[in-house]
């Protein structure tokens, strides 16, 4: 199994937890009025921003994931095509193109 998925999997897992403790037991003090604001209406928003804010992170991870990705697997064409170019040369030329 891929590693970034693995993470991916265990971030949004923690995030549902959290969700849930935070749901079960901060929800009920929420209802309460602090010098005429209800709570209840600053944790909707909080929530809200919470997941939008998880949700960018995630996209822009595995963005960076695929790039990076892509960039492996181009870099490791051109070195197999330089090898198939180099055996094609005579030998003195051919150490001399293999060589690290």
């Amino acid at each position: 199994m891929d590693p970034i998925f693995i993470v991916i999997v265990a971030s949004l897992s923690i995030a549902i937890v959290a969700g849930m403790f935070a749901n079960r037991f901060v929800r009920p003090f929420a209802t309460t009025e602090v010098q005429g604001v209800k709570l209840e209406a600053l944790v909707g928003p909080l929530v809200s921003l919470t997941v939008l804010l998880l949700a960018f992170t995630l996209v822009t991870i595995f963005g960076s994931f695929q790039r990076a990705q892509f960039s492996a697997s181009e870099e490791a064409r051109k070195v197999d095509h330089q090898f198939e170019m180099a055996q094609l040369a005579s030998e003195p030329q051919r150490q001399q193109l293999m060589a690290p």
